[in-house]
């Protein structure tokens, strides 16, 4: 499998493979304003859960500027999901059952931000999310696997968490098919933190370098 894009966020800086990273001012444990990273508009953003949010800003940091529109499919990984907004819509239930939140009630399942990441890009493939951290190897089967048996181009990992005191930690990554005889990088062997790390490194390239 071959590396076509990566992106990645930790609590004070995302880059993009081939690109400088850019700082962020934001406190520990306060999410990236959109506009703070991006010149694109997204209107839905701030009506997203943290979880959703921090799925759109690592995959439109990877991609750039949507729509795609393209058969890709999408797996996440997370240890922590929608943790945020789960107990959000609870608290608001107890206080009133009648009026709980219908606003949060959608993103009390992970899979909302992969819902509104394929929406904004137009992608047509299938999504999956598994509930885990640091093992990209199951990731990568499942994209092997859908591409293998046709039903996708090319395959998205994302691995998102959101921390109260760490804020978010994550990577996103455009894997596909080798298009030419070597592949960049063997990414079975890596670990959601050694990925994490070669991305910052700038081991990483992209497949025109």
């Amino acid at each position: 499998m071959l590396i076509y894009s990566a992106a990645y966020c930790t609590n004070n800086e995302i880059g993009r493979m081939g690109e400088t990273g850019k700082k962020l001012s934001e406190k520990p444990g306060t999410l990236p304003k959109w506009a703070q990273v991006f010149s694109s508009v997204y209107e839905r953003y701030p009506r997203l859960d943290p979880f959703s949010q921090g799925v759109a800003i690592l995959v439109e940091k990877m991609l750039g500027r949507p729509p795609v529109k393209e058969n890709i499919g999408v797996v996440l990984a997370t240890a922590t999901g929608c943790l945020e907004a789960d107990q959000e819509y609870y608290r608001s239930a107890v206080a009133s059952p009648e009026l709980a939140s219908p606003k949060l009630f959608p993103y009390t399942l992970p899979s909302a931000g992969l819902a509104e990441v394929m929406i904004r890009y137009g992608m047509t493939g299938p999504a999956l999310v598994m509930w885990q951290e640091k093992a990209l190897a199951p990731m990568i089967s499942q994209i092997k696997h859908w591409i293998e048996n046709q039903e996708i181009d090319s395959g998205i990992i994302v691995s998102c968490d959101i921390g109260l005191l760490h804020g978010m930690e994550g990577f996103a990554l455009h894997i596909g098919p080798e298009v030419r005889d070597q592949p960049l990088l063997d990414i079975r062997a890596y670990s959601t933190q050694d990925m994490l790390a070669a991305i910052l490194a700038g081991k990483i390239v992209s497949r025109n370098d």
